[in-house]
């Protein structure tokens, strides 16, 4: 049943009735009126298209936010609402309508809105339409005071073409890969673009049940007993491997344990105690901070020299430093930028001088074909709570090449990683295979919630996951040339050099993700003029992207980054 067959049963209210202010002073003529109802706790509001509108659209002044001719609008859509259904959720249920509607005609809405609320401002921001005025008509009783949106659907003027092809193109691209399209594996706030899920992913359907039986059954009812009957103890290998098949490494070379800092600190040291007599790592100079920090520490208590050298650089300083070089330690994917190095080939040019690969795969774990063991990685460390989705704090993991496991000497010797655990022995002797990894206690909430995020990839072919994340970017970029061409992006064009995030510059990139972030569109910041975005495949469409666009360039074009409530920082930036 249609909205219009609904109503007309529901309420007997009349199809046609007469608007609150004279049509013939809102345009000078209109061939066609054609109007939807919908209904909401037995209060209509209607929807009123007016099509073919003449240059009286001009003289109402209507095209002031637009600078469009009246030639450019083929529909207006005329949206009222009654005063006395405020805060009746009757603004939302409209919108709804007439955005569906528009959708349902390959459109994108663009709009002018006259209303003396912030809150009815920020709800149609919300819902995707573009705000671009503000002014009251004479024409209109204040008495009446109706919140009316003028929406451009369609037409021949540029803005028209151009959302109607992206629009068009985000059904294609979202039709061609709907066998990946797992939103349903997730619980994610209606209405939210989540473009943050490379600092921390969304939460998995299941996950919050599996930590509430955790703590009421396997350990409020079953106790210590959960360490056996539950396989608590096993759950580092046990996750690990889980792990391990998302990047390319086969059962029994990873462990889900600690954090990437500590593993990090494991690794390095560990790399000069297999290549004794070794002093060089070489590290990027733009890596996380941690990274920096943890590699610094360890060289010094290890006695290494650290030289920070871009990836762009690595292969040829490696050949330099010859037998010297102990380890190159890199970054799958450039936190900041979202560039994706060359794993391969900076592994090879590492392992032709006889020294070690460490990768830091915490932006690449679960959306690249990482292929560790493919490309013969010796070493890696990354976290599970950014695309694994694991929740906040969830623990790291850490992969050691079988090849190298029995002479994988790590300096944080703890009762987990002891061969005998158990028999309390008072000197150390390293577990075999992965487990050597290991330090102390695991934190089992943590884990057990990664673990049951996990599956959220059942049945997912990382191939599939990185197919989509390409295309979720690249129309990305596509949106951007479209609707912000002046913007500086900061990420590679190229699908070969492209993690799964695109970042752009601006001088004021904080209050831009803030105003974002007030429009129910989250990415994050970082220093000093990068607004990163991160696509999630599993859970993000091209809807959601083209969306996240439009909302980026009214930020943009209205300046709203100069609202002083988006330039105050938070403790967490």
């Amino acid at each position: 049943m249609s909205i219009l067959q609904a109503q007309q049963q529901d309420t007997g209210y009349p199809v046609r009735w007469p608007l609150p202010f004279p049509v013939e002073d809102f345009l000078v003529r209109a061939a066609e009126l054609a109007v939807w109802v919908a209904s909401d706790d037995e209060v209509v509001v209607g929807h009123v298209a007016l099509t073919d509108v003449a240059p009286g659209w001009e003289a109402q002044g209507w095209t002031t936010g637009t600078g469009l001719p009246a030639s450019a609008l083929a529909a207006v859509s005329v949206i009222f609402v009654d005063p006395t259904t405020a805060g009746r959720g009757v603004g939302s249920a409209l919108l709804r309508t007439a955005v569906d509607h528009a959708r349902s005609l390959g459109r994108t809405p663009v709009l002018d809105v006259v209303s003396e609320s912030t809150r009815a401002v920020a709800l149609y921001a919300r819902h995707g339409w573009r705000v671009v005025g503000r002014a009251r008509p004479p024409w209109l009783p204040r008495e009446r005071n109706p919140l009316l949106l003028m929406a451009l659907l369609d037409g021949e003027g540029t803005v028209g073409r151009m959302s109607s092809a992206l629009t068009e193109r985000a059904r294609e691209l979202d039709t061609a890969h709907a066998a990946t399209d797992l939103r349903g594996r997730f619980r994610l706030p209606a209405g939210t673009v989540y473009l943050d899920g490379n600092s921390l992913g969304a939460l998995p359907a299941g996950v919050a049940e599996a930590v509430a039986d955790v703590v009421h059954r396997q350990w409020g009812n079953d106790l210590i007993a959960s360490w056996n009957d539950a396989d608590w103890w096993g759950a580092p290998t046990r996750v690990g491997d889980r792990i391990g098949a998302l990047v390319g490494a086969a059962p029994g070379q990873v462990v889900c344990t600690d954090s990437t800092s500590v593993n990090l600190y494991k690794a390095v040291v560990a790399a000069s105690r297999m290549r004794p007599g070794r002093r060089v790592v070489l590290t990027d100079p733009d890596s996380f901070p941690t990274d920096l920090y943890v590699t610094d520490a360890a060289a010094r208590d290890a006695g290494l020299v650290v030289e920070r050298v871009s990836p762009v650089d690595a292969v040829a300083r490696m050949a330099e430093v010859g037998d010297d070089l102990v380890l190159a330690s890199y970054s799958s994917v450039d936190y900041r930028t979202g560039e994706l190095w060359d794993l391969p080939a900076i592994t090879r040019a590492t392992h032709d001088v006889g020294a070690l690969a460490c990768w830091d795969l915490c932006h690449s774990a679960g959306v690249l074909e990482v292929g560790l063991d493919a490309h013969e990685a010796d070493l890696a460390v990354g976290c599970g709570y950014k695309y694994l989705n694991g929740g906040p704090g969830a623990p790291a993991f850490l992969y050691v090449a079988h090849r190298h496991q029995d002479d994988f000497d790590q300096p944080l010797a703890g009762w987990n990683g002891h061969a005998t655990p158990f028999a309390m022995a008072p000197d150390y002797v390293p577990a075999p295979g992965i487990t050597r990894g290991r330090v102390g206690t695991p934190p089992l909430l943590g884990m057990l919630a990664l673990e049951a995020a996990l599956a959220a990839y059942d049945g997912v072919e990382i191939a599939a996951a990185r197919a989509r994340s390409l295309s979720l970017t690249g129309y990305f970029l596509e949106c951007l040339d479209v609707l912000l061409p002046e913007l500086e992006v900061a990420t590679p064009r190229e699908p070969e050099r492209r993690g799964s995030q695109v970042s752009v510059r601006h001088p004021q990139a904080y209050a831009v993700v803030q105003a974002l972030i007030a429009r129910d569109v989250v990415g994050d910041f970082r220093e000093s003029d990068i607004v990163r975005l991160g696509f999630a495949p599993l859970y993000l469409t091209h809807g959601d992207v083209l969306r996240a666009a439009e909302h980026l360039r009214a930020v943009v074009e209205a300046r709203e980054y100069e609202r002083d409530e988006f330039r105050v920082r938070g403790t967490v930036t």
